[in-house]
C-alpha cells in the first residue's frame, strides 16, 4: 500500500506544533506505519523523525482530550498545555536517547579492541563491583583492574567527545 502524503499545517489550537497530517480525512495512521517510522528514525533517518513528530503529537492530543474529558468540571488544566509539557519532555528524551546510543557504540568498540578493559567497565559500572571484586572475577591483580579502569574511562571519554564533534 502506498504511503499517503499530505501537507502538515500548524495547529491553531497549539501554535508552533504540527497538526495531524491526515486531519482533513480524519484518518489516523496505522500503528504499523508509526512503527516503520520509529525503526527508520532509530537507524538514523532524520526525515522519519520529521514525519513521526506530528503523528506522535496528534496522538498525544487525542489521549489528553480523552483524559481531560473525565476531569471534574471547572478544572484549569488544558489538554493542550498537558500535551505541550509531554512533548517538550519527549524532545528532551530524544537527546538522551542519542547520548545512550553513542555510549553503547563506544562500549561495543571498546569490547572489540580491548575485551578485558570492557569487562572491567561492565563489572565496575554496571555490576557495581569493587576493584577487589572485579580483580577476583577476572583473575588479575587490583592494580591491573585500576589500570584497565583508568584506560577505559579515558578511552570512552575520548570516543564520546569525537562522536559529538
Amino acid at each position: 500500500m502506498a504511503e499517503r502524503r499530505s501537507p502538515v499545517a500548524a495547529s491553531s489550537e497549539s501554535p508552533g506544533f504540527p497538526a495531524h497530517p491526515d486531519k482533513q480525512s480524519g484518518r489516523t495512521p496505522s500503528k504499523q506505519a508509526i512503527t516503520v517510522l520509529l525503526r527508520a528514525w532509530g537507524e538514523g533517518d532524520e526525515q522519519s523523525l520529521e514525519k513521526l513528530t506530528p503523528l506522535v503529537y496528534a496522538e498525544l492530543r487525542r489521549v489528553a482530550r480523552r483524559f481531560m474529558a473525565r476531569e471534574r468540571s471547572g478544572h484549569t488544566l488544558q489538554a493542550t498545555a498537558l500535551v505541550n509539557e509531554v512533548y517538550v519532555r519527549l524532545v528532551a528524551g530524544q537527546e538522551r536517547s542519542k547520548d545512550l546510543l553513542a555510549v553503547d557504540d563506544a562500549l561495543t568498540a571498546l569490547a572489540t579492541l580491548e575485551p578485558r578493559k570492557s569487562q572491567v567497565v561492565d563489572l565496575r559500572f554496571f555490576g557495581g563491583l569493587s576493584v577487589e571484586e572485579t580483580a577476583e572475577v577476572l583473575k588479575v591483580s587490583p592494580e591491573t583492574v585500576m589500570r584497565d579502569w583508568k584506560f577505559a574511562k579515558a578511552w570512552l571519554a575520548r570516543e564520546l567527545r569525537q562522536g559529538n564533534s
